[in-house]
């Protein structure tokens, strides 16, 4: 690590974490003239998508795969080449993240098995000085060595899912089977012949609980709250795409209305849940969505169907190995698993810096820059959200967002205006959302990418594209969101790359997906989204006018 480089030399700037985002981030800070030193606890990239046996490192589990189409997980300036399925599993991810290391030369920044213990912002010289960083890091593998370097910057990616929330069940601590966290859960082969209680309902709560319904002689899965579990719309053939143009239609009605069109297609799926316990106890847009695979070889709703999987509402304690359920009933568990989430922790960050309080309530201004007691400057986060939808999206144009921010290019508002802004998106998540941590961090993917992309002109907007590229129009506003829509303007564009990602993606991932419905079944779509909703949007848009002055969007 190198001391603070004079005024004449380039910036430098330290990035905690090789995943996704550090990646990214990497790439986008050497992109923007500046040297960069990354940080990495593990031997290799690719943060939790790199699959490993060993359980204390946080990773996905053996059969993950994305549940949004490829076209979603691409980077804007890399389009994932040809010959990858569109439903990607986590050995494709890493084959993609290391072809983007290689095209890039991202390696020779990056100090693997090395952990950061300490962040410390340095006083500024002058006034005209922007702040500089102390970095101290120590060997991952236990050999001792530390070092100390100062830099002019720091960028941190080092993700929310390290730490396991789990919940201190009474009587837990005496239970004698086997008590996990999802954290740790790499397949199904140890709770074969068990039986198996699954605690929480999230993307993985309900794909660990397929998994383990397989195997296991009785798999009961408890939610407090129920869920809406939406089947992965990639296996569904009658599935539509939902896009650009549908999205503002949609985003310009009430929050029940567009709930209320949502859940009637959810129905018979909800209907399932009554039966075995888990529906839903608050409507569909008051959470963020569970999202099932619903693939041929992992089907929730079929496992369900077949009454593999019951369901209860709570725990009430635990006496030896028997679970005692807040409905009454109770049953012997040989294995209890917890897919309750994390806790978001950045134990290297002073509290001055970045507060993270049992809420998870972050002050961080675009969910990006930390507005603490400290003022301080020349620090950025990456990938601190919870997207309905793909990161990948998000922490490219993060990292480009935070590679004009480090450089100087990119000025931030007032202290008091980005607090401003960061109260007003705690109140909407409050009021939108039903009370939890997990709320506080979360997103409406494509808003939140048209208002971080705004900050370097990337966002396409329809007048924007009308001058620049007309022939992209139909596209961009008629398909779902993906990241090559933030390459055709602004800073990072390339109008060339971003087409022919845009015209391959369409064709491999959701063409055929029209091409598979009949022309009546598009119609139909078309017929409801135009003939119904959009004057539906209309009418509640003239009267919030009418009653209140101004108009809404509630994207969700």
């Amino acid at each position: 690590m190198s001391a603070h480089p004079p005024e004449t030399q380039k910036k430098h700037v330290a990035v905690i974490g090789a995943g996704m985002c550090g990646l990214k981030a990497i790439k986008e800070m050497l992109e923007a003239g500046m040297d960069v030193t990354a940080f990495e606890v593990s031997d290799d990239i690719g943060g939790i998508w790199r699959f490993t046996e060993e359980e204390t490192l946080s990773t996905v589990y053996r059969s993950t795969r994305i549940n949004t189409v490829r076209a979603a997980n691409s980077f804007g300036d890399f389009p994932i080449p040809e010959g990858f399925p569109i439903a990607m599993g986590h050995e494709d991810m890493m084959r993609y993240f290391n072809l983007y290391a290689d095209k890039f030369g991202l390696r020779k920044c990056i100090e693997f098995n090395t952990r950061v213990t300490h962040v410390e912002p340095v006083e500024a010289r002058d006034e005209k000085s922007n702040w500089s960083w102390r970095v101290e890091t120590e060997d991952a593998e236990g050999g001792g060595s530390r070092k100390t370097g100062t830099f002019d910057g720091v960028v941190v990616c080092s993700g929310h899912h390290s730490i396991p929330h789990s919940i201190n069940f009474k009587g837990i601590d005496e239970f004698p089977g086997l008590v996990m966290h999802s954290h740790g859960y790499k397949d199904n082969r140890k709770f074969e012949g068990k039986r198996c209680v699954v605690v929480g309902i999230g993307n993985s709560g309900s794909d660990i609980t397929t998994e383990i319904s397989k195997v296991a002689t009785r798999t009961v899965l408890v939610a407090r709250r129920g869920a809406w579990i939406v089947p992965n719309p990639f296996f569904n053939e009658d599935a539509d795409v939902t896009s650009r143009l549908d999205e503002n239609i949609i985003g310009r009605l009430p929050q029940e209305v567009s709930a209320s069109l949502v859940e009637a297609q959810l129905e018979p799926a909800r209907q399932m849940l009554d039966k075995v316990g888990l529906g839903p106890t608050y409507r569909f847009n008051e959470s963020h969505p569970t999202l099932t695979l619903n693939s041929l070889e992992n089907n929730f709703y079929k496992q369900v169907e077949e009454g593999k999987i019951e369901g209860r509402r709570g725990i009430e304690r635990f006496e030896g190995s028997t679970v005692h359920f807040t409905d009454g009933t109770s049953m012997e568990a040989d294995a209890v698993v917890f897919c309750t989430g994390y806790k978001i922790t950045f134990p290297f960050i002073p509290s001055d810096i970045l507060e993270v309080n049992e809420s998870n309530e972050l002050k961080l201004y675009k969910h990006m820059v930390p507005v603490g007691a400290r003022d301080v400057d020349n620090i950025a986060f990456i990938g601190v959200a919870q997207p309905v939808g793909a990161m990948a999206m998000i922490a490219d144009v993060q990292a480009r967002v935070a590679a004009r921010y480090l450089s100087g290019a990119l000025k931030m508002p007032s202290r008091e205006a980005m607090k401003q802004d960061i109260a007003a998106k705690l109140d909407f998540n409050n009021k939108w959302y039903y009370k939890a941590p997990r709320h506080t961090v979360q997103v409406s993917i494509r808003p939140y990418l048209d208002e971080l992309a705004e900050m370097i002109g990337a966002t396409p907007h329809f007048l924007r594209l009308l001058f620049k590229a007309p022939w992209l129009l139909w596209l961009v506003y008629t398909t779902p969101t993906v990241g090559a829509h933030y390459r055709l303007l602004g800073y990072g564009a390339d109008l060339d790359l971003a087409r022919h990602d845009i015209l391959k993606e369409y064709k491999n991932c959701y063409a055929h997906k029209r091409n598979r419905k009949t022309l009546l079944g598009v119609l139909v779509y078309q017929l409801k989204m135009l003939g119904i909703v959009l004057p539906m949007a209309i009418f509640y848009q003239l009267k919030s006018l009418l009653t209140t002055g101004k108009t809404f969007f509630f994207a969700w």
